[in-house]
Parts: C-alpha cells; structure tokens; sequence
C-alpha cells in the first residue's frame, strides 16, 4: 500500500517536490505508526516492536526472487506490474490488483521461508534490506521453515 493512500497520509516527497529515498519513507512510516500507537507504549516496548515497512508495495520485496535485472530486483515503485510479468512465465498466473489471492502470496514468497534463499537476495532489495538488517542488529535468528 502506498503511503500517500488508505489513511496513512504520509507525503512521498520533500517540502522541494523531491521524491523521498526508501529509508526516509521508512522512518516516516515508523514515526507514524509511533504516533498511533502512542509514544509511552513505544518507549516501554520498543524492544519487542518490530517494524516491516515495504516500499512503495509487499510485492517489491518479492521481485528478488522473480527478476534476473538489478535494477527490477531493487525496485520500488509498480512493482506488482513488474512481478506479474515475471509470475505469468514462471507460474501462469498474475496477481489481480483489485483481488489479492493469499494463496498466490503464499506460493511465490514461499521460497523465502529458506534462510539460504532470503540470505542470498534481501539487499537486493532497498526496505527488503533495511528490515533484514534491523532483524539482524537485534540479533534475531533466522531459521529455515522445516527447522520449526
């Protein structure tokens, strides 16, 4: 979901016009949902508060896993276009923007439920990377599904 969109009224560019980097939208998304959820509760459970910001869409932190271009892997923006393009050829399927199906959610993001395929292909991708990195610094273990 865009920020600009559904409420959360989070501006995507500067005072000047110019379009915000990803972790500028990050921190603007954090800061907000600070506010909401009330900066006293915040404080006391900052530690156990997670936050996972995708830029500009979910779908974004999935185009590593379809696209061979660096640059569509670092994507940000129509990022569900460039996903269905890549799903049609590899899955014959596309995802619907006025119908998500979780159970095509659940198919093309499975791969990252392997700590080695996640691990090869988070920085790829821009918010993707940030919250890797933060779950990383807080020193969380990422373990691979059938290890559960």
């Amino acid at each position: 979901m865009d920020s600009e969109n559904y409420n959360y009224n989070i501006a995507n560019r500067d005072e000047n016009g110019n379009e915000l980097t990803t972790q500028q939208l990050i921190e603007k998304v954090i800061e907000k949902f600070r506010q909401e959820i009330g900066e006293d509760f915040y404080s006391q459970n900052q530690q156990n508060i997670l936050f996972a910001i995708s830029v500009h869409s979910i779908e974004c932190w999935l185009l590593p896993l379809y696209c061979t271009d660096k640059k569509k892997k670092a994507k940000v923006k129509n990022c569900l276009a460039t996903l269905n393009r890549e799903l049609v050829k590899k899955h014959n399927f596309t995802i619907d923007p006025n119908a998500k199906n979780p159970e095509y959610y659940r198919e093309i993001s499975k791969q990252y439920s392997k700590q080695k395929v996640l691990m090869k292909h988070y920085a790829e991708n821009p918010s993707l990377k940030t919250f890797i990195e933060e779950i990383q610094t807080r020193d969380i273990k990422i373990i691979d599904e059938d290890d559960w």
